[in-house]
C-alpha cells in the first residue's frame, strides 16, 4: 500500500506549479516589509533541511525600542519580501519548524507567517490582496490559521501541529471561476478555501514574517525557521517497508531451496510473499 503513494502524489502535484522562490542566499534579493527584523538570513543546514530561512525576533525591535515613526503595532510584524511570479493554478509552499515550547504561550508569544501578495487592481489605495497562512499561539494554544482578506479576520485551522518537526504549509490560487485560494497543511491540500477579491490577478511578491510582541528577555526572543525542501519521514518508512519485503522474499526462497532443491513450488512461495 505504501508504495502506491508515490504515483498518486506525483499525479496530484501535476495540477499546480510550485513557484516558491528559494531561500538560498537570503537576504540577497529580498527587501524589508514593514520593519526589518533583527535577523533574516539563509542559516544553512538545520533539522535535516538546507538553506533554512531564519527570522530572528528579540526586544531590540520591539515598539519600545523603535523610532517614534515606527512605534505603532503595524510595525510589530517584521520581515522581508521578494518578487514572485505566478497566478491561477500555481502554488507557494514552505515548511515551518515548530518547537514544542511554542505550543504553550507561557513560554512566549510566537507568530510567523507566509504571505502570497496578489495583484488586485480594484483594491483601493493598496492594490493588493494578501492570502496568508501561518502559526501563532497568541491568545490560546499553538495553531495554524489563515487570513480571510474579504472578511478581514483570521480563521483558525483544525489541522494538527507536529512539534519538533517541519510542518508544510501551502497557498494555491485555484484555476477557473472567480479568484479563490486554497490553503494546505501537512498534506491536507484543502485545509481551507477562501474567496479572493474579484479583481485579483497573479502573484507579485512573497513575504516571510514573524511578529515582535514586545516581551522582554528570553520570552521576547525567538527564531522562526522556514525551508522549501525538508526531509520526508514517510518516504524513509516506505523504503524500510520495501527493503523488509525484499528481505522476507529472499529468506523464503532460501528456506525453500534447503527443503527441496528450490523447484517450482519454492518459486510460487516467493511470489506469494511478495504479493
Amino acid at each position: 500500500m505504501a508504495l502506491l503513494l508515490l504515483p498518486m502524489l506525483a499525479a496530484n502535484s501535476a495540477f499546480a506549479a510550485n513557484v516558491t522562490p528559494t531561500f538560498a542566499g537570503a537576504p540577497i534579493g529580498w527587501v524589508t516589509d514593514r520593519y526589518q527584523p533583527p535577523g533574516f538570513a539563509d542559516a544553512g543546514y538545520m533539522h535535516g533541511a538546507d538553506h533554512v530561512l531564519q527570522i530572528s525576533i528579540d526586544p531590540s525591535t520591539s515598539a519600545a525600542n523603535r523610532p517614534v515613526a515606527f512605534a505603532s503595532t503595524f510595525y510589530d510584524t517584521q520581515g522581508m519580501k521578494t518578487a514572485l511570479s505566478g497566478g491561477p493554478g500555481d502554488t507557494v509552499s514552505a515548511s515551518v519548524w515548530i518547537p514544542s515550547s511554542w505550543m504553550d504561550v507561557q513560554n512566549g508569544i510566537r507568530r510567523t507567517d507566509m504571505w502570497a501578495v496578489v495583484n488586485c487592481p480594484a483594491c483601493g489605495s493598496d492594490p493588493h490582496d494578501y492570502p496568508i497562512i501561518g502559526f501563532t499561539n497568541e491568545g490560546g494554544a499553538g495553531r495554524f490559521r489563515v487570513w480571510d482578506s474579504i472578511g478581514g479576520v483570521w480563521i483558525d485551522l483544525g489541522d494538527a501541529v507536529i512539534t519538533n518537526d517541519w510542518n508544510t504549509l501551502s497557498i494555491t490560487e485555484l484555476l477557473g471561476g472567480p479568484p479563490t485560494f486554497q490553503y494546505g497543511v501537512n498534506g491536507n491540500s484543502n485545509a481551507a478555501t477562501l474567496a479572493g477579491d474579484p479583481s485579483d490577478t497573479g502573484f507579485s511578491d512573497l513575504i516571510m514574517q514573524a511578529k515582535n510582541f514586545g516581551e522582554l528577555g528570553d520570552l521576547g526572543t525567538y527564531q522562526a525557521l522556514w525551508a522549501t525542501q525538508v526531509p520526508e519521514p514517510w518516504s524513509i518508512a516506505t523504503l524500510f517497508v520495501g527493503l523488509s519485503a525484499l528481505a522476507c522474499i529472499a529468506q523464503t526462497r532460501r528456506r525453500g531451496g534447503k527443503n527441496d532443491g528450490g523447484g517450482a513450488a519454492n518459486d510460487n512461495e516467493g511470489m506469494t510473499a511478495a504479493a
